[in-house]
């Protein structure tokens, strides 16, 4: 796939002559297929990612700290 290509060389590029830090941090779409997010976890391991940071948002209306529920 192109797409998959690109993503390859890009994130190669980018990893390539980094020494140190290897972190890449990403956010999915929460619609997106489950199966396209390892696909590109895969791609970026490859690349010489060595940490994946996933981040999330934080849902409206709810305050850090506090475990609702409780």
């Amino acid at each position: 796939c192109n797409e998959t290509t690109r993503l390859s060389e890009l994130l190669t590029d980018i990893f390539a002559n980094r020494t140190k830090d290897k972190i890449l941090y990403f956010k999915a779409d929460q619609n997106l297929q489950y199966y396209k997010i390892e696909g590109a976890i895969e791609i970026a391991q490859k690349a010489g990612v060595r940490v994946l940071a996933a981040v999330t948002e934080e849902k409206r209306g709810q305050q850090k700290g506090l475990l609702v529920g409780r």
